[in-house]
């Protein structure tokens, strides 16, 4: 069994909140390993669909079958990942979370910083690595995608909306799914975080850690809890992460102005207040 939708992104938008509230809808069957990065990962894909199907082997005759896995929308860092989606799910729906791209990038670093991958220079971090800003070039990467997909197979939702009016928020996201939006999921209105850490992780011991053989695919089949002892094992305590100044944030929205304002004209909405 393969899905017909998936969560393609985007990193650290909402997209574990929306995980949760569909999960609970019971006409819609999502993944347990919330992002199996099938189709952004060359190896699980050279491997064919056998061990990705396997991950929906409990679906129930669900009318909806998704995952989330945010990597599907970070060109150029994973390439063809819309073309991969088209040729094993042709007429996939699409879902995309957006939020503001600067506060994006910056809770994009403080997750790095946390999980010990970069040093407490935020500055620095955007600086070394285009991938902060091109993740959130929101219509660069949908632009990926109209390239496969018609656009009525791309939903996209703006973590305002999905804070501001929830209830409104998810259900146009199960009509658009096919499902009963009179579903009302538990919670609605809070947001659950992934990696929402205020102790950081051993940089040293980490990296140690991911050069072990198969670590992703391990990784990727550990029991919830047995992941809460490992993360209580290389937990440190660290700094606060420094914060994001007012100048750098005006050079960030100058960046990005191109593509906000691009995608303000494919959404038909207002978004000059990510400018502001």
């Amino acid at each position: 069994m393969l899905p017909n939708f998936l969560i393609i992104g985007s990193m650290k938008s909402g997209t574990t909140t929306l995980y949760h509230h569909l999960k609970s809808h019971p006409d819609i069957f999502m993944a347990d390993n919330k992002e199996p990065q099938y189709f952004s990962d060359d190896r699980k894909f050279s491997k064919g669909t056998g061990q990705y199907e396997s991950l929906f082997k409990n679906y129930n005759n669900e009318k909806a079958i998704g995952e989330a896995s945010t990597n599907y929308a970070k060109h150029p860092s994973f390439k063809n990942v819309p073309a991969r989606i088209k040729k094993v799910i042709p007429d996939a729906k699409l879902i995309y979370v957006l939020r503001d791209p600067v506060d994006r990038i910056y809770s994009h670093f403080v997750h790095n910083y946390y999980m010990g991958r970069i040093e407490n220079d935020v500055e620095k971090a955007i600086n070394n690595n285009a991938h902060y800003i091109n993740v959130s070039k929101y219509y660069y990467q949908i632009e990926q995608y109209l390239e496969y997909f018609d656009k009525d197979n791309i939903k996209i939702i703006l973590l305002d909306d999905l804070r501001d009016s929830p209830i409104e928020t998810v259900a146009d996201t199960y009509r658009f799914l096919g499902v009963d939006d009179a579903h009302k999921p538990q919670g609605l209105g809070e947001h659950k975080h992934a990696s929402d850490n205020k102790m950081g992780q051993s940089g040293a011991l980490m990296s140690l850690i991911r050069r072990v053989p198969l670590y992703h695919a391990i990784s990727n089949n550990i029991p919830e809890g047995a992941k809460r002892v490992l993360n209580a094992i290389v937990r440190k305590k660290v700094d606060p992460p420094l914060r994001l100044d007012e100048k750098l944030r005006k050079r960030l929205q100058g960046e990005l102005k191109s593509d906000i304002l691009l995608l303000q004209e494919y959404l038909g909405r207002d978004l000059t207040h990510w400018l502001k």
